[in-house]
């Protein structure tokens, strides 16, 4: 992309070229920070989402395991009572301590998914943002955010 608007305003194709280089180290920082998220010590591996799962690509990515109310973008509302069990059963097996749900989410489904677990006052319920409503900000300060919930949802 850059080559090309390069190209098209040479001129100014200083500008661009250090515009993406700093934004390239931006974006490798964040890579490396979710990397040393995913590989950290101590944790668990596996993320619980009491929602649709958007996520599929990062968490493969960074071998972090799912388990998820929906399958990727699905536009189901209603989850079964299997549903339910299984993810409170992870929630029980792993030890997490959060359930994972997208921003514009009423929460009625991870809380149903909390209160069947042994010790629902042990597990909290944080939003992440999936950049999929309206205005969404800037891309790496959600990112960042971003990597810091899943920081907090891998942990014990």
């Amino acid at each position: 992309l850059t080559a090309a608007i390069c190209e098209k305003d040479s001129y100014n194709a200083d500008y661009y070229n250090e515009n993406c280089a700093s934004y390239s180290k931006l974006l490798d920082e964040l890579d490396e920070k979710i990397d040393s998220i995913s590989k950290a010590e101590g944790g668990i591996n596996t993320i619980i989402f009491g929602d649709r799962f958007p996520f599929k690509y990062l968490a493969n990515d960074y071998g972090i395991e799912y388990s998820a109310a929906f399958s990727g973008c699905s536009a189901e509302s209603e989850a079964s009572f299997e549903t339910v069990a299984k993810l409170a059963a992870k929630i029980d097996e792993t030890g997490s301590k959060m359930i994972l749900v997208l921003e514009n989410n009423d929460k009625k489904l991870a809380e149903t998914i909390r209160s069947a677990t042994k010790k629902p006052s042990d597990v909290e319920i944080l939003t992440i943002n999936s950049m999929q409503s309206g205005n969404i900000g800037n891309y790496l300060d959600i990112m960042d955010n971003n990597a810091e919930i899943i920081r907090k949802a891998l942990q014990k």
